[in-house]
């Protein structure tokens, strides 16, 4: 079973479904030699475990392909793109006059993945100040738009 680029998650809410179909989508991308679709794969695989809750290893898979597209746009482009590796300080790159390579794209995938990643743990820590803080609620959003989810076993 393969679904469309990053629909893994959020098709079935089992992360090792989700990985196992990301996983799946990149050795495909690789028999076909598509080494950009290989690397927004493993993108995919980052964010599975960003959104179940595994933000560190969500963001290793995310930098291993961040220094895997600044190595590459070095070796074809004489590019250095190390300040790529330190996202906290990276802009989005973008032009209003030219269309933007793919390497060039999939880093700000990237970026914007790790910045989401931040965004999460902030969040959890604002949370968790404020759960000290007051009572605890009963009340369940079922309207909440990014969950953090523990996986589920297969139910047989």
């Amino acid at each position: 079973l393969i679904s469309t680029l990053g629909g893994g998650f959020f098709l079935c809410r089992y992360l090792s479904v989700a990985v196992a179909m990301a996983r799946q989508q990149c050795k495909i991308a690789l028999l076909r030699g598509d080494e950009e679709m290989v690397l927004k794969c493993r993108i995919n695989e980052g964010y599975c475990h960003i959104h179940s809750g595994k933000l560190n290893r969500g963001k290793k898979i995310i930098k291993s392909v961040l220094y895997d597209v600044a190595s590459r746009q070095k070796r074809l482009d004489g590019i250095d793109l190390d300040a790529s590796l330190q996202h906290e300080d990276s802009e989005l790159y973008h032009s209003a006059d030219k269309e933007l390579s793919e390497l060039t794209v999939i880093r700000n995938m990237c970026l914007a993945a790790l910045r989401f990643a931040d965004l999460i743990k902030k969040q959890r820590s604002t949370e968790s100040k404020e759960e000290e803080n007051t009572p605890s609620s009963s009340t369940h959003d079922d309207f909440q738009r990014i969950r953090v989810v523990k996986n589920r076993k297969w139910i047989r």
